[in-house]
């Protein structure tokens, strides 16, 4: 992989990953708010904010995943 490719999905990861913590983070707000008011007609919108946050947590990960055995394959082949 060519090292800017490499910069690039590095620097994606690394997006994905902060903005994901912080969708987290506000789901979680929305779920807690919701609860105290008992307003639980509004509370799935707070728990499709917490699955969207984790999709990109997961979506990190994978871009780390495939960084990491790509530097591996490189690192062997060389």
């Amino acid at each position: 992989m060519k090292v800017e490719n490499v910069k690039t999905v590095e620097t994606l990861s690394l997006f994905c990953h902060v903005s994901g913590i912080i969708t987290v983070f506000l789901g979680i707000v929305v779920i807690l708010m919701d609860l105290v008011n008992n307003d639980f007609n509004h509370i799935q919108i707070g728990f499709f904010i917490l699955a969207v946050g984790y999709a990109f947590v997961k979506i990190s990960s994978q871009l780390s995943a495939v960084l990491r055995n790509e530097q591996d394959r490189m690192a062997g082949g060389a």
